[in-house]
């Protein structure tokens, strides 16, 4: 079997999610890695999953990723029923309360050793949002060492976890960071900090804003900002996900960092369109590579 283009390091979570309406989902799959593996699929990349997956996580969901070619090769069974959270929604911002009874985020959230040895020739890793230190291991172990390493974080960033965040993206290649989880001041200066890195890296940070697209933060100083595509938002769980497994499975087979950032914005865009993961579970390569076509072109 040749390289997978895309392994992916987080959690598969079960859902509860309440919209800012009221209007309520109980019991969804859900999970960065779902979403995440679902987009890349979507662009045809072979992906590796890597996580700690309970006994009540859907097994639909897991066929579903079965049949889409995503190698499931890297969960590891709890043995009982795994971490389930509330995603409650309020004035745009997202909340997420975990259920009292069960396993704690450090539980369900993967070790270095929890990788595959045959997957280190991955083209890139990406740590999807879990628990910082459990992050900071992964980085730690893999970064530098061959893949491109990108980094979603859970943690918020202040003042007093910017030099944790400091020296993790130092080994990373790509940081992806959204207003949701920065409280400090200086935005801008503080993600031109991460950018410059501390051995060369990382190659780019990435603020997410949601509608108003994002700013590619790069070493040298340079900005780049990029734009949402249109979407009629049902949703928005999972589009800032959705959003990192495409860019980073374009930006590992060559494209250049405009083509990446379409082919992230047209993704996120189809991720809001159903609830839950409903709209990449049954949306198309044909559909995004239309959508993409239309976005460059606009």
């Amino acid at each position: 079997m040749s390289a997978l283009d895309l392994v992916v390091a987080g959690n598969l979570l079960v859902d509860d999610v309440v919209s800012d309406e009221g209007s309520a989902r109980i019991g969804a799959p859900g999970g960065a890695l779902l979403h995440c593996a679902l987009a890349a699929a979507l662009w045809k990349a072979k992906v590796g999953l890597v996580s700690v997956v309970g006994t009540d996580y859907p097994t639909a969901s897991l066929a579903l990723l079965a049949s889409r070619g995503v190698d499931l090769e890297g969960l590891r069974h709890l043995g009982a029923p795994g971490a389930r959270v509330w995603l409650l929604y309020e004035n745009g911002i997202r909340r997420m309360i975990p259920h009292l009874g069960r396993p704690d985020h450090d539980a369900v959230s993967p070790t270095p050793d929890d990788v595959p040895q045959k997957w280190r020739a991955t083209k890139a890793l990406h740590v999807a949002p879990m628990p910082l230190a459990r992050q900071r291991a992964i980085v730690a172990a893999y970064g530098g060492s061959g893949p491109l390493v990108s980094v979603d974080p859970c943690d918020h960033l202040t003042a007093d976890s910017l030099p944790v965040f400091v020296e993790m993206s130092s080994r990373a290649d790509v940081l992806f960071v959204s207003d949701d989880e920065m409280t400090i001041d200086g935005k801008g200066e503080v993600l031109s900090r991460l950018a410059r890195g501390g051995r060369g890296k990382p190659r780019y940070v990435l603020h997410k804003c949601g509608r108003e697209g994002g700013t590619v933060f790069h070493p040298d100083g340079a900005r780049t900002p990029w734009r949402a595509a249109n979407a009629t938002t049902v949703d928005p769980t999972g589009a800032g996900d959705a959003f990192a497994a495409a860019f980073m499975v374009a930006l590992a087979n060559g494209a250049s960092l405009e083509h990446a950032l379409a082919r992230g914005a047209v993704t996120a865009a189809v991720a809001v369109e159903g609830p839950s993961s409903d709209a990449l579970a049954t949306s198309h390569y044909e559909t995004l590579a239309a959508r993409e076509v239309a976005y460059c072109r606009s």
